[in-house]
Order: C-alpha cells, then structure tokens, then sequence
C-alpha cells in the first residue's frame, strides 16, 4: 500500500516540464502545424516556442504583415496562434490574392478569429486572374460563384484598402450579371484600373457606401465618376490619357470636401459654363496638379477655388 501511494503521488512528467533546450531540440523535429499544435497546448510552452520562432515581437510585426503573392503564404498566417501569450498588436496587415483565393481566404478568416486584436486590412487584387491554368481542368462557372462567395466573405470584414488587377482581360468572367455579392463598406483608400462591368458595378457600390478619402483612377473615368458620392474624399488622383474635365466636374459637384486634384494624364475640353457658373465649385480646394492647358482651364475661374494655395504643372515626359 505504501508503495502505491509513492507511485501515485510522483508527478507524471510532460512536455512542459522539459528543460527549454531539449523543447527547442523537439521543436526541431516537428513540422510547423504540429509545432503551433503543441505550444497551444499551455502558456509556458508557447512563451518558449514564441521566443524561438519570432525572436522578438518587433521581428513579428516586421515579418507578418503581407501575405501572398511573393510574399510570406497565407499558410503562415497560423503561427500568429504563437501569439496568445505574448500578445502583441499587429496593426495592419496586407493580403495581395491570386487565383487560389479560395484557400487563402480561409486561413485569413482562421486567424482573425483566433486574434483579439483585429488590425486595419488592405486587399490586393492586382495578380488576380480567372485564366484557365495549362493542364488544369476548372470549369469557369464553378470559379466565377467561388469569387462570388469570397467577395461576400470579405464584405463582413473591415478592409480599409482595395486595389484591383490591371490585367481586366484575365477577368472576363466577372461580366456575369450573377455576381453581385453585398458591398464593402469600410473602404478608405482606392486605386482602380478598368475592370469588367458587374466586377466595376459592385466596386461602385462599395465605393458609395463607405468613407473613402483617397481614390486614384488609372483610366479616363468618364462611366464610373458621374456615379460616386463620397463625402469624405480628400485625395483624387486620375491618370486617364483623355480625362474628360466634364466628368471631373460634375464628379467634384457630387464630392466637394476633396482637397486634391492631381490629373497626371491628358484631359479633354471641358464645358467652361459649368465652371463659370460654378462659384465655390471646389470649396475645400488647396492643391492642383495638373498639365498646363489643364490649369489654364480650370483656371480660368478662380471663384471656383476659393481656398486654392498650390498649383504644380505636369511636364509631359516627352519634355523631360
């Protein structure tokens, strides 16, 4: 009996009550699911396993803030769960998505789940194509209701930044009228290239529903301008070839808080009444870059920028 009761009151030795260099060594030999497996397991162990893996927490921060691409894979998203001890706040983090959305959105949503702390979000769409993949048999309606359900997806999260692919031809499938998934609405910071309509239609949307203060459009704007309200802009940037000024002016009567306007590229002629008739038509107006036939248009009628203190002539690179 007394020899049960010593063998009952011996404390069974575990993981945790290894020394910190022979857990190292186990480390070692594990993969990294089974590693994030294991640390999760108590505090000591994850203290430890932070240490090894991240080094410091500026290393983390430095380290984990884009995902995709060329960049860090979305599959490394789970070593965040190191962090459930040492808790330090990642305040933004990039997803640039490519065709394997599909996927990537999963282990995105796996770890915001499993964080307390819910940084700003940007989206990348600029190396997403729905191009059939050589050898690979897909069928298109399949993936176009798949991107449909990740744009939904993505709706309930709070994504400050949206950049889309420059590369519309790869989207054609996005001109179904059956994409039409709920808008973002957390949107700050934009940058547009021309994009397939129902694809362009629901950005629109998004766009319209959200705050957003800067946007920047890489081509002429004339179908999407008219149809944005965005009553807190600030910043707009247009690099359109042929930039129409009557589409910018009926834009900027829809959104007169923008402080900037910066039109890198050509403009086409503009209807000078609407300027002229547009007393204060850019109230909050400070800064304007634009080409020097451009200026002398708009101009022309200085009670349309009543605050106006920075004008900046764009050479064209031909005269460089």
């Amino acid at each position: 009996m007394t020899v049960w009761n010593n063998h009952a009151s011996r404390r069974a030795t575990s993981l945790a009550d290894l020394p910190n260099e022979l857990l190292i060594t186990i480390y070692h030999q594990i993969s990294t699911d089974d590693m994030v497996a294991v640390v999760c397991l108590c505090r000591r162990l994850n203290e430890i396993m932070f240490s090894y893996h991240f080094h410091t927490s500026k290393k983390l921060l430095g380290n984990y803030m884009q995902f995709g691409n060329i960049r860090r894979p979305f599959s490394s998203l789970c070593h965040l769960r190191l962090c459930f001890v040492n808790k330090p706040h990642i305040t933004s983090m990039t997803f640039r998505f490519t065709m394997s959305f599909e996927k990537a959105i999963k282990e995105v949503d796996h770890c915001l789940a499993s964080i307390s702390h819910v940084p700003a979000l940007h989206i990348y769409f600029r190396s997403l194509s729905f191009a059939p993949l050589p050898g690979v048999k897909q069928c298109q309606w399949d993936v176009l209701l798949w991107f449909k359900d990740f744009c939904q997806t993505i709706s309930k999260l709070k994504y400050r930044t949206l950049a889309t692919s420059a590369y519309a031809s790869s989207l054609k499938l996005l001109e179904d009228p059956v994409f039409k998934p709920p808008p973002l609405t957390t949107l700050r910071t934009i940058t547009l290239y021309t994009q397939p309509k129902h694809f362009m239609d629901w950005l629109v949307e998004s766009m319209n529903h959200s705050n957003v203060r800067s946007l920047t459009v890489t081509f002429d704007g004339a179908d999407i301008l008219p149809r944005l309200t965005l009553p807190r802009l600030t910043g707009f940037l247009c690099r359109g070839p042929n930039t129409s000024l009557i589409a910018v002016s009926v834009f900027f009567s829809h959104n007169p808080t923008l402080q900037s306007l910066h039109l890198l590229g050509g403009t086409s002629p503009t209807n000078k009444s609407l300027l002229q008739d547009g007393s204060g038509l850019f109230p909050c107006m400070t800064s304007i870059s634009a080409s020097a036939d451009t200026l002398a248009t708009l101009l022309e009628f200085p009670r349309a920028f009543p605050i106006l203190q920075e004008v900046c002539i764009q050479v064209p690179h031909y005269c460089q």
